[in-house]
This record gives C-alpha cells, sequence and structure tokens, in this order.
C-alpha cells in the first residue's frame, strides 16, 4: 500500500472517532430507553428487534476498533481479498471497510437478494 499522507491519516482518525462516537451515543440510548425490553408472548417481535438493533451498534463499535488497529500496524486501506489499495475516497464514505470496490462488488453479486421468480407452466395443467 502506498502510504497515506499525515493529513489522510488524521482525516480516517477524526472519521473513526465520530463514527464511534454517533454508535456509542445510539448504543446507550438504545439500553437507556425504558420500554425496549418488554417480556411476553406479543412482544418478542420487539425484543428481536431490540437485541438486533443493540446487536448492530455493538458489531459497529467493534468494526472501528478493528480499523483503528488496521490504521496503527499499517495495513488499513489495503484490501482483505485482493491486497491491492482501497480508494481514499471509499475509505472516507465506509471507513471500516475491509473491501476494494471490485471486491466488494463481487461479494454483493454472489450474496444479492434472489427475486422470488413465478412458477414455470410446464404444460402439465389440463
Amino acid at each position: 500500500m502506498k502510504p497515506m499522507i499525515k493529513t489522510q491519516k488524521a482525516r480516517l482518525y477524526a472519521l473513526l472517532d465520530s463514527e464511534e462516537e454517533i454508535a456509542r451515543a445510539a448504543l446507550k440510548r438504545a439500553l437507556d430507553t425504558p420500554g425496549n425490553r418488554r417480556s411476553g408472548a406479543a412482544h418478542d417481535s420487539n425484543e428481536r428487534d431490540y437485541v438486533a438493533q443493540v446487536a448492530s451498534y455493538a458489531l459497529e463499535i467493534e468494526r472501528i476498533a478493528q480499523a483503528r488497529s488496521r490504521l496503527s500496524a499499517r495495513t488499513y486501506g489495503v484490501c482483505s481479498e485482493c491486497h491491492s489499495d482501497i480508494k481514499f475516497g471509499r475509505l472516507l464514505a465506509y471507513p471500516t471497510t475491509l473491501w476494494c470496490d471490485k471486491c466488494q462488488s463481487m461479494f454483493d453479486q454472489l450474496h444479492e437478494p434472489r427475486q422470488h421468480q413465478p412458477a414455470r407452466d410446464h404444460g402439465t395443467r389440463m
């Protein structure tokens, strides 16, 4: 990877700090809001949503910590799949990304939600 200049690195650290602050505040709000955790069968769906929301914030905080570790280890900005440089603009847009545009696109195509296809009529109906 070509080395980042000081201003780029400082900008990314500031961005990660900001993203972490947002995620921690959202996690705190979710944990502190009364009524988020209700018991009873009628609230199972709300409970699943609550758990998923809390897990999502916690995962984002972990991804930010991992990005900071990569910055310190000088592996930040290197695609974990093909080992090419990740464009600085992509890092600004997705500061915790692990993949370059090309590898992300390939991943998205492989994991694209499949549309339900209508059953084909093979002439078996009468």
